[in-house]
């Protein structure tokens, strides 16, 4: 009786981990399908992410919003897309510019989805002396070490795009909503 159990109580575990590696195997499917397009085989790498940077180009011309600084509701949405859009204009085939509020950031592709980003640094600083006349000087340090940094674009769908930077938060966009006519 006691083998029996011992048998009863081996087969259950024996598939509950069958379960969980099937479950892991398709959240890894599933990880890879949506960052490289494919389940199966071997990736060719400059083919894949040629073909991200040509979808990321396609796709991410238009007005966004950052998502990490607003309540995740229609109007919120619609009120932060009308005040404060983010503007993507694509430049070439390689680059691409986002404007907000009084500073523009340039990508340039580096290589695969890595890009060189500049800052318009010194509009960034008159920003802050408007703002704050006499605390604004605290404040140049930051900016000019992020005047020039390497950036990771992920488009996460065609309407929301993960940047991350070697020094900073990452930042999170989200295309604006069609206005209702």
């Amino acid at each position: 009786m006691r083998f029996f159990r011992l048998s009863i109580s081996a087969a259950f575990l024996l598939v509950s981990i069958s379960s969980l590696h099937a479950a892991i195997l398709d959240e890894f499917k599933s990880a890879k399908m949506e960052h490289y397009g494919v389940t199966d085989g071997a990736l060719v790498v400059p083919e894949i992410t040629k073909l991200r940077h040509e979808q990321l180009m396609q796709h991410i011309g238009g007005r966004w919003i950052y998502l990490s600084d607003i309540d995740m509701t229609n109007d919120a949405v619609s009120k932060k897309c009308a005040e404060k859009p983010v503007t993507i204009e694509v430049l070439d085939d390689y680059s691409f510019s986002l404007t907000s509020g009084l500073f523009t950031r340039r990508y340039v592709q580096r290589a695969g989805l890595s890009y060189w980003t500049f800052s318009d640094y010194v509009a960034q600083i008159e920003q802050f002396k408007q703002i704050s006349p006499d605390g604004h000087s605290r404040l140049v340090p930051p900016v000019l070490k992020n005047a020039v940094e390497i950036s990771t674009i992920v488009m996460q769908s065609e309407n929301v795009i993960l940047t991350l930077f070697d020094a900073g938060f990452p930042e999170l966009l989200g295309r604006c909503l069609p206005t209702k006519q």
